[in-house]
């Protein structure tokens, strides 16, 4: 991912980035240093309190205007659904990924991958507690969301 979203600055001539791999549950940052963050398919792979404090940390190392872009897992449906949901998700995987690539999903996650996943209201109220708010929310049928967050202006 790291190696992509270079290239991907390069090729447009972004030159005052700097991008990291690290454990997000450890990041050491400094208050106000970021412009903007992004996050691809990492937070629903630590439990909700752990999310809670990448959001803060995140936020405090955040200019006040800053945006914050963020495509994850999030179940679009409440908690007493997700038994009746979990075979619509496998199929919704099925038709994206294809019969090869969602057999190796199967075979790997096994449905190890939801063990994290976040609620969608659960994961607002995550969000407005660390104080962003929310400028775009998608929703990527049963299982996914992109969110752009913005850290308010003072």
């Amino acid at each position: 991912m790291i190696a992509a979203v270079r290239r991907h600055a390069e090729q447009h001539g972004i030159t005052h980035a700097e991008f990291s791999h690290e454990d997000f549950r450890s990041l050491s940052l400094e208050e106000g240093s970021m412009d903007a963050a992004i996050s691809m398919y990492a937070l629903h792979h630590i439990p909700d309190v752990e999310k809670a404090i990448v959001f803060e940390t995140l936020y405090h190392a955040m200019r006040p205007g800053s945006l914050f872009y963020l495509e994850d897992d999030t179940f679009n449906f409440s908690p007493e659904e997700y038994k009746r949901r979990v075979p619509e998700i496998y199929a919704e995987w099925k038709s994206q990924f294809g019969d090869e690539a969602w057999q190796y999903l199967k075979d790997k996650l096994a449905g190890d991958d939801f063990e994290y996943t976040p609620y969608w209201h659960n994961l607002k109220r995550i969000i407005s507690d660390s104080g962003y708010t929310i400028i775009e929310h998608r929703a990527h049928g049963l299982d996914g969301i992109s969110l752009l967050l913005k850290r308010p202006s003072r």
